[in-house]
Order: structure tokens, then sequence, then C-alpha cells
């Protein structure tokens, strides 16, 4: 019956009757008023489908009425609920990721589990080490058991002998880098303890808006082809029922395996979102670092144990996980046992209550450190949950009601917490902020030590998928938390796709327009009250306006406060003017500004040229830094939906970038023109899509004008982890922009052997030095591109100047030297006797 029910939404014939009906019900002219409202409604709130709405509840009451169950949770016993088992190795051990991993565990809301440390190894002197940090964990909370197994044995085989000794009801698989959030077990078992046995979660960490939503069903078909989970909670009866971990596969992917092995049994998959820190959200281009090829053997593996099942079941699979379930008794094992004492905690109930603003989220934050009680948060708006997910603090447990129950009913975690917490509900008027003192007022003392670490607060329009913000990513991992304390503000309504990056390396994270601080005003107010708050040394401005008009007010008020200004090159409009940043900011605020952070010299020559009156001391240099290790084509090779874009014994041409004016998309139509004319073998990928300025229409139209489909591909925008699949497959990158910065796709095909040909403009000739690539001087000039490019038809020049490339990366512009510049630089700025 729900098959039938979910046919019957999916083709939207209910769409259609409502419709249907309303034009029969009601008069034309109070028809026609109805369809303006309902365009501007959705455009308004575009986010919100009403007839998709009620579509979907009335299917959900169907399938409720016609194709329900019932299931009651039984009380297991006087055993742990959870056995959390720990695959570790030697370097997990010596470099302490395991120690922070058990320490993690320590900070952990639920408390009553059993942990069992796996090594691959029968070193006795490593296994009493174990023992050690193990006992460090159990002996502060006498709820948690531990033991150690250490035998010369691969990692399925040690999981397999594991589960054997195993008392939980539900085994967490872990690895030894893994440092989980504090309420991470605590809310797997809450959904867990919702749902009938044949319920498992995977936890996910990744940016992707397919993992955004938790409680979402897994697709069963892509869970053969994506391995992007780093934990899985399944219960201990289905290691019986699937005979435990395939002892075939290599360690990295026998999860994997058990995953769409639980799938093909009937196991229904959940999504839980949660941070699960040291552990990489392993694809096919981050196996082992630098190699896919592990990856490709072990999907080919998995195609061939359970392909075929799934595709012949899938129908049957997707009805399982649509089945209504009605779970009773279900807090029966999570309520506290009769010999405890609940716990005490404050609870600030947000859901039901008004938002709060920007700063009141930052004052709480600040004052959650002061408790001596954990804070239990309970969120509902999206944008306030995703504060809370990137500003994450050890006493603070945040919890969404709606997440833990299958059919999001927020009861039944008030229940919880009401049973299993002794809690004394707080308002936020209860965090007064701490004492402020004046920001940037730190002197160097005479004894040359720094009296705490340097607290930085990044200002960034927005921090999406692009070049500059490939940088902003880097600073937070790179500048070591042992020295500074890093914070981000954005300015601008974007999605932000790039928050989820930096979260683990902040102290802060706060997207202003998504807590409803846009106007240039309240901008203005949240910094003056932020940076009193933290004590803001520097406040590192990148493109973001409305920062720029407060730096009066900020300067005014925090005299000492140090202002650096990010600039990457000048814009230029149609006519040939300059405009951008780096043309508005110096005249206005220069008196603000302490120093000018730019990429290549020359921008700063520009600057000084057009304002003579600003100092030109004021500018330092930082280049650009690519990471050589990610981007190596040593033992790399592409997937292969890429490498069958690849064409054999013609010059395969990559250009990555956006199809506007800057990019100058038409130029390379002219350049394939002439290549084509003068009989040089060649195709032409194209990355990229248009923006505000797009010339993807035009674009599209000349090259199917002009007959050049065949050897200009389009392939539109790319995820950002194929891009090095493509330059895998590319022989010459090709850039023709009419101006740039310093481009991050050059650092990057550089360290992948790409051969550069790209316009002199902005600080490409920093990087492109005639032994590594070619400079094009007249940048409108195709005849030049093409000459270039007819020289490295010869592929032993070809392979001499991209070894060169990659080695000037490696000397030069490597990403482990970016954190010790920029110490140097802001401890000189906040500190001048040390310049």
């Amino acid at each position: 019956m729900s098959g039938i029910l979910h046919r019957f939404t999916r083709r939207g014939l209910i769409n259609r009757s409502l419709r249907t009906g309303l034009r029969w019900l009601l008069p034309a002219r109070l028809r026609e008023r109805l369809r303006r409202g309902w365009t501007r409604m959705t455009v308004l709130h575009s986010r919100f489908d009403l007839s998709r709405f009620c579509s979907q509840k009335l299917a959900a009451f169907a399938v409720r009425l016609f194709d329900s169950h019932a299931y009651q949770q039984e009380v297991y016993g006087s055993a742990p609920l959870m056995s959390l088992l720990i695959l570790c190795t030697a370097a997990d051990c010596d470099s302490g990721a395991l120690a922070a991993g058990l320490a993690a565990l320590r900070q952990q809301s639920w408390a009553d589990f059993e942990i069992m440390v796996l090594l691959a190894d029968d070193d006795l002197k490593l296994k009493q080490k174990l023992e050690g940090q193990l006992a460090v964990l159990t002996g502060k909370n006498s709820s948690i058991t531990g033991r150690v197994r250490a035998e010369k044995l691969s990692g399925s085989r040690l999981f397999n002998r594991a589960f054997a000794e195993a008392r939980g009801k539900y085994v967490v698989s872990l690895r030894g880098r893994a440092q989980l959030e504090p309420t991470f077990l605590e809310k797997c078992l809450l959904l867990l303890e919702a749902a009938p046995p044949h319920f498992f979660i995977q936890c996910v960490n990744v940016s992707s808006k397919r993992f955004a939503g938790d409680c979402e069903p897994i697709d069963p078909a892509a869970a053969l082809d994506e391995y992007r989970f780093k934990a899985l909670v399944f219960p201990r009866t289905a290691v019986q029922i699937l005979g435990g971990y395939d002892e075939t596969l290599a360690d990295e992917f026998i999860e994997w395996e058990f995953y769409v092995k639980l799938i093909r049994h009937g196991y229904v998959g959940r999504t839980l979102s949660g941070r699960i820190v040291g552990v990489p959200a392993l694809t096919a281009t981050t196996v082992n670092c630098s190699d896919n090829r592990a990856f490709r053997r072990a999907k080919k593996r998995i195609w061939a144990l359970h392909l075929g099942y799934i595709r012949n079941h899938e129908r049957g699979l997707r009805r399982r996980q649509r089945q209504f379930w009605r779970v009773s008794n279900s807090l029966c094992n999570l309520g506290p046992r009769a010999e405890k004492v609940r716990q005490k905690a404050y609870w600030l109930e947000l859901a039901s209550g008004p938002a709060l603003s920007a700063y009141a989220l930052a004052r709480l934050l600040a004052g959650v450190n002061q408790l001596t009680l954990p804070l239990i948060v309970t969120v509902d708006e999206k944008s306030r949950r995703a504060f809370f997910q990137y500003n994450q603090r050890a006493g603070l447990q945040v919890y969404q009601p709606g997440d833990y129950h299958l059919q999001k009913k927020p009861s039944y975690l008030y229940r919880y917490l009401q049973a299993f917490y002794d809690l004394e509900k707080v308002c936020p008027d209860d965090f007064p902020p701490p004492a402020r003192r004046p920001a940037g007022r730190v002197d160097w003392p005479k004894s040359n030590k720094r009296p705490r670490k340097l607290r930085i607060l990044f200002a960034a329009p927005w921090l999406i998928t692009g070049g500059a913000d490939t940088m902003v990513v880097d600073w937070f991992r790179q500048l070591d938390s042992a020295w500074c304390e890093k914070y981000l503000v954005t300015t601008l309504f974007n999605h932000n796709n790039w928050l989820t990056k930096i979260a683990d390396y902040a102290q802060g994270v706060y997207d202003l327009p998504a807590l409803d601080c846009f106007a240039p005003a309240a901008i203005e107010a949240f910094l003056v009250e932020f940076i009193a708050l933290y004590q803001i040394d520097i406040l590192h401005i990148m493109n973001s306006e409305s920062v720029f008009q407060a730096l009066p007010q900020l300067k005014k008020s925090f005299p000492g406060l140090k202002v650096v200004a990010q600039f990457h090159c000048f814009d230029y409009l149609a006519d040939g003017q300059r405009a951008g940043y780096a043309l508005s900011v110096p005249p206005r605020y220069d008196q603000f500004i302490d120093c000018y952070n730019i990429e290549y010299p020359q921008l700063g020559d520009e600057i000084s040229a057009l304002y003579p009156a600003v100092d030109r001391n004021k500018f330092t240099v930082i280049y650009g830094r690519v990471d050589c290790g990610y981007y190596n084509p040593v033992g790399r090779r592409p997937r292969p939906e890429i490498a069958a874009c690849q064409r054999q014994g013609v010059l395969n041409l990559l250009f990555i970038g956006r199809l506007d004016r800057q990019k100058q998309p038409l130029r390379l139509l002219e350049i394939a023109a002439q290549l084509r004319l003068r009989q040089i073998p060649f195709v032409l990928h194209v990355i990229g899509d248009g923006s505000l300025e797009s010339q993807k229409t035009e674009f599209l139209a000349r090259r199917q004008k002009e007959g050049l489909t065949e050897s200009v591909i389009f392939y539109g925008e790319q995820p950002l982890e194929c891009l090095i699949d493509w330059y895998l497959i590319a022989d010459i990158l090709l850039l023709t922009s009419d101006w740039e910065g310093v481009p991050m796709v050059l650092y990057q095909a550089m360290a992948m052997q790409v051969v550069p040909v790209v316009a002199a403009v902005g600080g490409c000739a920093e990087l492109v030095t005639p032994d590594c690539g070619y400079l094009i001087a007249e940048k409108a000039a195709a005849r030049a591109y093409v000459e270039a490019i007819e020289e490295l038809a010869d592929l032993k020049h070809r392979q001499k100047l991209g070894t060169a490339g990659r080695q000037r990366m490696v000397d030069q512009f490597s990403l482990a030297r970016l954190g010790v510049e920029y110490r140097s630089f802001y401890e000189s700025l906040v500190w001048p006797a040390k310049r």
C-alpha cells in the first residue's frame, strides 16, 4: 500500500488534483489574485513549497494508516548499551592521537559504555602503554570499562574476534585517531532506542548538501559508490546475522563493505550529523593521501559482492525505509539506573523562544567556559543549529529535538532530558559577559615572553568554493593554535559551504547574515562588542565592505587594535578602468589600516603610484601556498569517468575558471580556431560556470557556430575534489584572464606538473618563470598562446617544464611555510620590538 501511495505522490498527482479543484471552485478574478499572491510568496520564501508540504503530510498519514508496525523495546540488563571498538596503530599511540581520542571519550555526556582498543601488533611495550592510557580514562569514571587486545592480525580479524567479546547492545566502530563530539554517543542511543532493531547509523562530517539533514534515510544505490562516513553504529546482533567484516578487503574499506551488507540485509540506515575530528572522510581522492587504486579495487570487490542484489531489490529496500514504526517503551534503557543519581545540568531552551542576537550567542559561548555544570541547549531554527555546529565547547551539549525520533517528535527528547538530568532552566540573561578590557593593548614584557595567545579576527564577505577562500581555509589550518586563537565573521548572504572546513580549527565562526545581523550598523555594533568581549588583537579584513565602514568606530573604541587589509588584485571595468577594493579602500580608510597584506609586489607598487600618501612600508608581501603533498601526481590515477575524457595522441589543454569577462572564455575559442588552422591536434577541457558577468551563453553559442564542439568540451562546474583528476589528464593549463591576483589553480597545476600557458597579469609572473612555463605578454593576442602551445607539443620539453614547475612549488611555495610567515607577520604588528 505504501508503495502505491509513494508512486502516487512522486508523480505529482496530488498537486495536480489540488490545482484542478481550485480552478473549479474559485472565480476567475479571485483565482488570478491567488496566483499572483502565490508567486510572490514563492519568490520571498523559495525554500517553502506549500503543495509539496501538504502532499508529504497526506502521504505520511496514509502510510501510518495502512503500513504501520509496532515494536516494544526490552530492558537490556546490566551490560553497557554500547561497545566501542577502536582500531589503532603504533603511529596513533606515538603521535598522541589515541590519547586525544580517549580524552574526548572522557567528555561524553553518556558515560555507560565499554571500550576495546584493538592493536594490530603484538608489541608488549606498546600494549602496556595503551593499557596505561586506557586506565586514565576508566579510572576517572567507574561506569566505563576497557581492555586492550594486541595481536598481529589484520584489522578485520581483530574486529571479528572483538565482536565475540563485546557485551553492548550496539557496536561503535572507530579508528584510533577519532575524537568524538561530547554528545555523539548519547545522540546515537537516542535515535537507535526510538527505532526497531534493524536500524543503524552512519555519521558524516562533510560539507555536501546530500548529507545536510539529520535522520535522513540512506540511498542504497549511493552506498555502492560513496564512502564518506566517519563512523558506523549498528546492533551487535547484526554481526551474527551478517558474519562480521570481510577479511579479503584492506583495513580502510572493511567498514564500507559491512555498511553495504547491512543495507542489503534490510537494515535501514539513517544519517546523524556530528563532528568526528581527526578522521578524514574517505573518498576516491583522499584514500591513502596520494593513491586511489586501493579505492578502486575495494569498490570493484564490493560491486562483485552486492551490486546485483541491491539493484534487483532496490524497490523493496526503499519500501522498507518508508515503513512506519511505532516504538513503545523507548526510554527504558536510557533513564538513570536506580543506584545512580541524575546528573545536574543547566538547560537553555531556544527551540520555542525568540532567536538570540549574534552578540548574545557570542556572549553565551564566552560564558560556557565559566560554568561548573554542563549546559544543555535545545535549538530548532536551522541557522542557529548551524551556529552551534561550528562553535562547540567542552561543556556545551546542543540538541535539535526532532532529530532523535523517526517521526521527528520533539517530545521524545524532552522526556529523556527531564528523566536523565536534574535540569535547572536558565535564560540568556543568566550569562553575563566577562569583564571587558580594552582590546589590542598588549605590551611585550621585558621577559620577552608572550603574556597570552594572539587573538585574530578574520572578516570576509563569505566562505565558499573559490581560490581566495582556499587561502582562508589554509590560514585556519596552518596557523598553530599554540600561539594564536582564530575567529571568523562573514558579512554577506551566501550558502557558505566551506565553514565546515574551518570549524575544527577556529575558536569562533559567525555567519552574521544567518544570525539576522546584516545591516552595516548592526555589524558595526557586533564588532565593537565582540572585540571587547574576546580582547581581539588583530582584525584581518578580506574584501568586506561592512567591516571597512566600521573601521572609524573600531579604531576610536580600540586605538591599540591592529588592522590588516587583504588585497588580491585590482578589478577592471568594461572600459578598462580600475575598480575593486584595492582602488577604493586606501584613500578612504588608510588612516585606520596598520598594514596591507598583498600576494605580489607589483600590486603594492601600483597602489603606491596611485596614492603617494600611502606609506610604502605598510605593504607586506606573503605569497599564496599550495599543499604539495596532496597535489602530487606521483602514484595517482584519475577516476575512470574523468580518465575517459582524456584523448590520446593530442594535446589535452585545461581551462578552469568562471566564464565571465575577467577570465575571457571567448579568447579560448580564438585560440582553438587558430590551433585548428595550424593543424595542431588538441582538445580543450573547459571547467567552470557563469557568474554575474557571465559570458557562458555567448561562449556556447560561438563554439557551436564555429564548429568547435568536438575539440572544445564544456563540462560545467565540477566538484572541488575532482579538480586533481583533471590535472592528471591535462598537459597544459591555459589561462587567458584580463586580470588576476595569483590564481590558486596556477599553484595547483604547477604542483601537479601541468605546464602553464598564462597571461602575464597580476602575480602570475611571480610563479611562472621561463624554465617552468610560458607567460604571454600580449594577453589579447591569440597568436601568442598558439605559438607557446605549439612549442609544448614536444613531449620532452613539456616534461622538463612540468618537473621544474613542481620543484619550484615544493621549494618556494609549499604550504608548510605559510604558518611561519604569518606568525612572524602578526607578531611584528602587535609587538614591533620583535620586527
